[in-house]
């Protein structure tokens, strides 16, 4: 029998409490309330026990772009309408807020009356899998992404096609965590895994370090059906580490990405990755207590993606009016265009659609987004905004359910699954790169379930240990 979801109803009231005390003793009560009380009600729309959390951590993730503001604020000791200069920041706060609620509503109406799969079945999965042979589909993948990610710098049209094949190896490394953290065998393999994505990522041009910390923090907290205080405090471990990394690289990042680009200005690296190595552990040897404060500072300004949203509801329809439905037509007629059918499909000028609702003049050789929400409100308004991020959730749980709705479900439906959604934890995604990418992987994704996850499953398994 399928087993009932239990909600976390403890951990969503101690949430609520924490955010209210803390309000209580900070200059933006209200909105320090509402921040916490907005994240206790999704992790109630979308916690899912025993499963990899990604509806939850891809809105998370969101959360914390809205919410860093406020945080930010409460630390100076300020009220809100000091972080900004533009009069609606406030309000863009608390409309992100609102629209990420709508969106685990939409996630949960898509999950309604559907059971989660007995915990169980994926004891007995797991332990029956050779932690080995997954390693090394694991370290295939990883060399077989680098291939995809030289493709992609080569052929930017192609980006979105090659991205879901270059995500592949994040379903052997979520497998690999899964499988050594529930055996509790052999964790050497995740261990190394995690090490050479950090060190790879740290001497890229975008420190690509967070995808590998966001990953092993989902698997930490699927491996349970209840979130204890013991898991509390390991995320918390988590969240803290990525913060000092983030600050870390922030601190450096300006003179290092102008070394490996050598001042072109270019987001590519062109210097040998020894070099990069040399460069990036001389620049971090020279950061002093006053010089990571700056870096917190600035990452807090970074992490925060509300103030293009509170441009956009200042200038929209005030001075531009509402575009009726054009940017989300735009994006799919741009998503379900092949370029084989049209090669000289452009790609769409993301940082002149934020310049022209913004009014922010940017640099060249800059990517800039509004974020998916701003350009639901620029085409449809407050109302189509809520209507617009209800359907989003609505559909993302809907993917999440294709997968885990298959007459034959383990393991790596859930895996997949959470590949095809992750894309969706940032709130300054644009409409084009959000449909695109959630589109293809999850074309890929199936194809792969539907033909080669039997197959894999046989590799994989091992007739050396069951557990029933």
């Amino acid at each position: 029998m399928p087993a009932k979801t239990e909600l976390p109803y403890g951990a969503a009231l101690t949430i609520s409490i924490l955010g209210v005390a803390w309000g209580i003793f900070s200059p933006n009560l209200g909105l320090t309330a509402a921040v916490f009380i907005c994240l206790a009600a999704m992790l109630l729309m979308t916690w899912r026990p025993g499963e990899l959390p990604v509806l939850f951590l891809c809105l998370t993730s969101q959360w914390m772009e809205v919410s860093t503001p406020v945080f930010h604020a409460n630390a100076l000791g300020r009220v809100i309408e000091e972080m900004s200069e533009v009069e609606t920041y406030r309000y863009a706060i608390q409309m992100g807020l609102a629209g990420l609620f709508a969106v685990s509503v939409g996630m949960r109406l898509a999950l309604r009356g559907f059971n989660i799969v007995p915990e169980w079945k994926f004891r007995r999965e797991t332990a029956r899998m050779n932690i080995d042979t997954v390693f090394w589909y694991y370290i295939g993948l990883y060399l077989f992404s680098i291939f995809c990610q030289g493709l992609m710098w080569e052929n930017p049209g192609l980006t979105q096609g090659l991205m879901a094949f270059f995500n592949l190896r994040w379903v052997f490394y979520i497998l690999l965590a899964y499988i050594t953290l529930f055996q509790r065998k052999k964790r050497y393999f995740i261990a190394f895994a995690f090490l050479m994505e950090m060190a790879v990522g740290m001497v890229s041009y975008f420190a690509e370090f967070r995808q590998p910390m966001v990953l092993l923090g989902m698997v930490y907290l699927s491996l349970g059906r209840r979130i204890t205080f013991k898991r509390f405090i390991g995320m918390i471990l988590i969240g803290t580490g990525m913060i000092m990394f983030g600050a870390l690289w922030t601190c450096v990042k300006t003179e290092y990405r102008d070394y490996i680009n050598e001042g072109t200005g270019a987001q590519a690296a062109t210097i040998p990755v020894a070099e990069r190595y040399s460069k990036v552990i001389e620049l971090y040897r020279n950061i002093d207590t006053d010089k990571f404060g700056q870096g917190i500072e600035a990452l807090a300004e970074r992490i925060s993606y509300v103030e293009f949203f509170a441009m956009v509801l200042h200038n929209v329809p005030r001075e531009i009016p509402h575009e009726n439905g054009l940017l989300v037509f735009s994006a799919v007629q741009h998503v379900l265009t092949p370029r084989v059918l049209n090669p000289n499909k452009p790609i769409v000028d993301q940082t002149g659609l934020t310049t022209k609702y913004t009014g922010i003049e940017f640099m060249e050789n800059t990517s800039v987004n509004l974020g998916y929400m701003a350009e639901y409100y620029i085409d449809f308004g407050l109302i189509g905004l809520f209507v617009m991020t209800l359907l989003t959730g609505f559909v993302v749980g809907s993917i999440y359910r294709y997968f885990i709705g298959q007459k034959r479900v383990g393991l790596f439906n859930y895996i997949l699954a959470s590949v095809v959604i992750l894309p969706f934890n940032n709130f300054g995604v644009n409409l084009v790169i959000l449909f695109g990418t959630i589109t293809m992987a999850f074309l890929i994704m199936s194809i792969l379930l539907k033909v080669l996850v039997p197959f894999i499953e046989r590799v994989l398994t091992s007739k050396e240990r069951v557990i029933g």
